[in-house]
């Protein structure tokens, strides 16, 4: 159904569809490995109840775009509270969500691929921009670079070990919604193309219009992608 939506969402807006996967990608994962987490359990009836909106943190200065791998770490901050520094090239949406969900490593001392998840509140972090966006193509989700600061209760730190949440669940659904969204995409700029080539075609009635071969290479390429995204799914 989520796949569906960002189908849908995809023919008319790639940006809104963009931030609709991204978000559904966020609470997937938060869903799919709770792990015996209470204060997770009360904050999804939060997010529901309030329609929060969560943007994604996963990047950092540093990693060379890996995402298995994280220079910020998670630290004491002193009465079961912890805080956290990192330097995101990206933050989806990061301005306009309500919570963050944000890579670290576990702890000041743990290795780069040993890392976890927080989720902060937007009373318990920060956002200092580092850079401005350019919204060419699909990219109107404005998420430029911040320094994110935060302090929280260390009961927001997700505990299953993020490796095995970027396998089994952040990375597939991520595939499988983008896929969808893109499909969108591709299949309203199919239709205005075939608008386009019958508009000609009414005009010069008869006469043989090279942008109806191209039209239907078009329409081979659109159902191959149909049935790859098809595929991924099932």
């Amino acid at each position: 159904a989520i796949a569906r939506a960002c189908f849908e969402l995809g023919r008319h807006c790639g940006a809104s569809a963009m931030v609709f996967a991204m978000h559904q990608i966020q609470v997937a994962t938060i869903v799919r490995h709770l792990d015996d987490a209470p204060w997770f359990e009360g904050y999804l009836r939060d997010l529901v109840s309030e329609q929060r909106l969560i943007a994604s943190v996963t990047s950092e200065v540093g990693t060379g775009g890996d995402m298995g791998r994280s220079i910020a770490s998670i630290e004491p901050a002193g009465d079961g509270l912890v805080r956290f520094e990192k330097q995101a090239p990206t933050v989806s949406y990061g301005a306009y969500a309500e919570d963050l969900l944000t890579t670290l490593r576990r702890a000041p001392d743990a290795e780069p691929g040993d890392q976890v998840c927080a989720l902060t509140r937007k009373d318990q972090h920060t956002l200092e921009p580092t850079g401005s966006w350019d919204p060419l193509g699909m990219r109107g989700t404005c998420s430029p670079g911040n320094v994110v600061r935060a302090e929280l209760p260390y009961e927001q730190v997700l505990p299953t070990q993020f490796a095995r949440v970027m396998n089994e669940s952040m990375v597939p659904i991520s595939h499988i919604l983008w896929s969808h969204l893109w499909l969108g995409i591709s299949t309203d700029a199919f239709a205005r193309a075939r608008a386009f080539v019958r508009a000609a075609a009414k005009r010069k009635p008869g006469e043989p219009l090279p942008a109806a071969i191209r039209l239907s290479e078009l329409m081979s390429e659109l159902s191959l992608l149909r049935a790859a995204v098809s595929s991924g799914l099932r």
